[in-house]
């Protein structure tokens, strides 16, 4: 828990501007295309910082193991606090490339060949108005100072993306296909993580506390966060890794598709990717656990590994380009092209998504998991490589539209007068079915003491599997038994992912029909009904993950889906 409104301040003008162009050449066989794109990208921000011109107090249970009573107590476990920030312009361009053949190798055999070269540039300040810190000194590095480039990062320029598909028709009724390709993407850090948010030119202070160094008190406010032209003790630094580059995915695909009657066909398929330099937060500074009793570790400012080079740099929000991630799935379709007033598509998705960061923007208003935006551990990564929060097993969904039967130029009611066809005729019906497995859980431990002021979530060790089977709306999904609090000074044994909240299902509706004035003027009436039947899908966000918490733990608190929604739509076209 905690008190203090941030009071947050953002501004935000991006504007891109775009150049393309394409050749193509069609010769036998062949089919050749070549050609590129250019983009440049002027974006301008200002923004408080993620502490808030005001600041805040954090009351996390550290120091007594309730939030609550560390607050009665003062015990403050983070403090922090941002400030106002002129504008600052980011500049950059990002560059493509590109040629193709489309080979008609036989009548029935098309191979696909492509490669592309990108580049997306480093950002650069519009007037050098940023800094980053040199990771083998200590020191804060001015953009075009003292031999600096301007972006204080390096550019990459290993942007190659090669792809191959090919389709073959062994006969009339059936098609292969399959591909493989390799992708590139520089994701976009929040403005919260530039580096014009650094000393000199902005001050964010941010101070963590612990059993190592004692609780904080709000009673002297944000004094022990000193703002200096430099930098200084609680100074938020961001950092962006010299060798940050895109991330980079190789994706796979293989499917077999039949036709099943003149109107219905089938497919099957395997679909498959693996990426690796995925850009995710990281904190570069993170205190380190020393040798022996924890009684007898050394303040937690005093552990972080550049408090040798710089005792000013504290907490770090950087940038980083190490996350991984994996996906597998089987995937199958049947679909039913127009025929007598019906048509559908029906897929079923067998899968597995696995990541080790949830990315910048998380999960989403906090409806699932429990994982941090950082790694548990910077040491160590893979710590929390498990099951994405996104991660659904099974997915199934329906989607159909059916003209009835009924009225002028269908199999019934052809010869109905103005009147009755008006009432009963024309009319359409469609359909959206939805069904997935739940999404997994992360048990975290809000009052866990590593001691090592991690800035993701801390988690317990786990004894047993903890899923409760047959669990209702109001019980707890989670067995709070299954898990302990792991002994100071260490992180716990238990994963990410590793429970799955409840399953999800929603049926939208919608019934509609033209009026028909003349030939060229009607009007369309239509009543859609959005979760048709008012089904609640209930969900174990994030708060419920923790085991600090009995009251709440492992219970339901919220619903993923709106309640019904019905609107009516009239339109006139002419």
């Amino acid at each position: 828990m905690g008190f203090g409104d941030t009071g947050g301040f953002e501004f935000k003008n991006i504007k891109t501007y775009q150049l393309t162009e394409k050749f193509s050449w069609f010769k036998g066989r062949h089919s050749l295309k070549a050609g590129g794109r250019w983009l440049y990208q002027n974006q301008r921000f200002a923004y408080s910082g993620n502490e808030g011109i005001l600041g805040h107090f954090n009351y996390s249970g550290t120091f007594t193991g309730f939030g609550f009573s560390d607050f009665l107590l003062d015990q403050v476990s983070q403090k922090g606090r941002g400030g106002l920030v002129a504008p600052f312009t980011h500049l950059g361009q990002r560059v493509g490339i590109f040629a193709q053949d489309d080979f008609r190798i036989r009548n029935d055999l098309t191979l696909n060949l492509g490669l592309t070269w990108e580049y997306t540039s480093p950002w650069v300040e519009k007037d050098d108005r940023q800094s980053n810190i040199d990771l083998k000194t200590g020191q804060l590095l001015l953009a075009g100072k003292n031999g600096n480039s301007r972006a204080l990062y390096e550019p990459y320029y290993g942007g190659w993306e090669p792809r191959v598909g090919f389709a073959w028709t062994p006969s009339d009724d059936s098609v292969v296909r399959g591909a493989f390709g390799i992708v590139q993407y520089m994701e976009g850090t929040g403005k919260n993580l530039r580096l014009p948010a650094n000393p000199p030119f902005n001050f964010e202070g941010l101070k963590t506390f612990d059993l190592t160094t004692g609780p904080g008190t709000a009673s002297i406010g944000f004094g022990d966060l000193v703002p200096a032209i430099n930098g200084g003790p609680g100074t938020l630094y961001r950092i962006f890794a010299p060798d940050l580059r895109p991330q980079l995915t190789k994706q796979w695909n293989i499917f077999f598709e039949r036709k099943l009657t003149t109107s219905l066909s089938a497919q099957i398929g395997y679909v498959g990717s693996r990426s690796s330099h995925m850009v995710v937060p990281f904190d570069f500074n993170q205190p380190e656990a020393d040798p022996g009793p924890v009684s007898t570790w050394r303040p937690l400012d005093q552990r972080r590994p550049l408090y040798a080079l710089n005792p000013n740099i504290g907490t770090t929000s950087g940038t980083n380009s190490i996350g991984v991630g994996a996906y597998d799935a089987l995937q199958t379709s049947v679909r039913q092209r127009p025929s007598e007033g019906l048509e559908f598509i029906a897929s079923y998705t067998y899968g597995k998504a696995l990541s080790d960061n949830v990315g910048y923007y998380g999960v989403g208003w906090g409806q699932a998991s429990g994982q941090g935006y950082y790694y548990l551990d910077s040491t160590n990564p893979l710590k929390d490589y498990g099951p994405s929060p996104y991660d659904m097993r099974h997915v199934f969904s329906v989607a159909a539209n059916y003209e009835l039967p009924f009225g002028k130029d269908r199999k019934r009611g052809s010869d109905w007068g103005p009147a009755k066809n008006a009432a009963l005729g024309g009319w359409t019906l469609n359909t959206i079915f939805q069904a997935h497995t739940g999404l997994p859980i992360t048990v975290y431990d809000g009052a866990g003491q590593s001691l090592q002021a991690t800035r993701s979530l801390e988690r317990p060790n786990r004894i047993c599997d903890g899923k409760i089977s047959g669990a209702g709306v109001d019980d707890a999904w989670i067995d709070i038994g299954c898990f302990q609090h792991a002994p100071a000074g260490q992180f716990g044994d238990s994963g990410v992912g590793i429970i799955y909240g409840p399953g999800y299902w929603n049926v939208d509706f919608g019934l509609g029909k033209n009026f028909y004035i003349d030939d060229k003027r009607y009007l369309t009436f239509r009543v859609e009904a959005f979760n048709l039947f008012n089904h609640p899908n209930f969900a174990i966000q994030a708060g419920s993950g923790d085991m600090s918490n009995p009251t709440t733990f492992g219970r339901i608190q919220n619903t993923f889906s709106a309640p019904r929604i019905v609107e009516l739509a009239l339109k006139f076209t002419y």
